[in-house]
């Protein structure tokens, strides 16, 4: 009976693992580069974005203040438009509101225009349109 022999022969078994080993440590690195730089992308991005809502809030906020002042120099120049009104009973209630002998006014912008009608076709009520100034106030 003859025996069988082999003879195997090895190869390095360091250069092919140690190639493949520095391969995917350099994917990896380029993987974990640009994973920061696409985090700083973003980061950078929603700064900007945030910048630019911060802006248009400003700007809008802007023209609200100077819409506010605009109406507030007409209304000190000229006053508000509004109902004074007084009640013929003790107490008489119309349009949301209680009225008495004594009046009291309300802003016209305050009103809506069916309210306004109601109150001035309102028998129990005496209404009168007028313009309410701050001049008869003290300044601060």
């Amino acid at each position: 009976m003859a025996k069988n022999t082999r003879t195997q022969t090895r190869q390095p078994a360091a250069s092919k693992p140690a190639a493949a080993s520095e391969a995917q440590k350099a994917e990896e690195e380029n993987a974990k580069i640009e994973a920061q730089e696409k985090a700083q992308a973003d980061a950078e991005q929603d700064a900007a974005e945030a910048r630019a809502k911060a802006e248009a809030e400003q700007q809008a906020a802007d023209k609200q203040n100077e819409a506010a002042a605009a109406t507030k120099a007409s209304q000190d120049e000229s006053g508000i438009e509004g109902l004074w009104i007084r009640s013929l009973p003790a107490t008489f209630r119309r349009a949301g509101h209680q009225f008495n002998r004594r009046g009291h006014g309300i802003a016209l912008e305050a009103l809506t225009p069916e309210q306004i009608e109601a109150l001035e076709n309102e028998p129990n009520l005496v209404v009168e349109r007028v313009t309410f100034t701050d001049a008869a106030l003290p300044k601060p």
